[in-house]
């Protein structure tokens, strides 16, 4: 286990990217998620001084909730290809520095896949499916 202190630095940056990358994904999905439910109260909101043009109104907070439903998966994919990364940076860790599962018992670098996290992507599509009922609302008792 000789590993040089330059070659940690790298490491230790690279791990640092990858994990800032992480965070910053996460916060993206959640800004989409409030965006497009955002938008789409906006949307009944509007709808409600419109007469005629209930369906209109409708038909966009369908297609809003639509994008907002793809970037979030969009933005899952990314996170999973930056996870993806971790194995790599933590078999380096485990052969040239220390071996975290033989020190302390814990295994860290194990693959993710998409479904990593499944319950914040549930919510996310419930919250945002759940937003074009306002604007439903509007139009069905208008």
């Amino acid at each position: 286990m000789d590993v040089s202190r330059e070659q940690l630095d790298v490491v230790l940056r690279i791990f640092d990217d990858v994990r800032g990358l992480i965070a910053a994904l996460k916060v993206q999905r959640w800004e989409v998620v409030k965006w497009a439910a955002t938008v789409n109260i906006g949307l009944a909101a509007a709808s409600a001084g419109f007469e005629k043009a209930y369906w209109a109104f409708f038909f966009c907070s369908v297609v809003i909730a639509g994008f907002g439903i793809g970037l979030v998966f969009y933005y899952n994919l990314r996170l999973t290809r930056v996870r993806a990364r971790l194995p790599l940076i933590h078999k380096f860790w485990r052969e040239n520095v220390i071996d975290l599962k033989e020190a302390v018992g814990l295994e860290y670098g194990m693959p993710k896949g998409t479904d990593y996290d499944n319950e914040e992507m549930k919510l996310y599509t419930f919250i945002i499916g759940t937003s074009i009922f306002p604007t439903f609302l509007v139009w069905a008792l208008g």
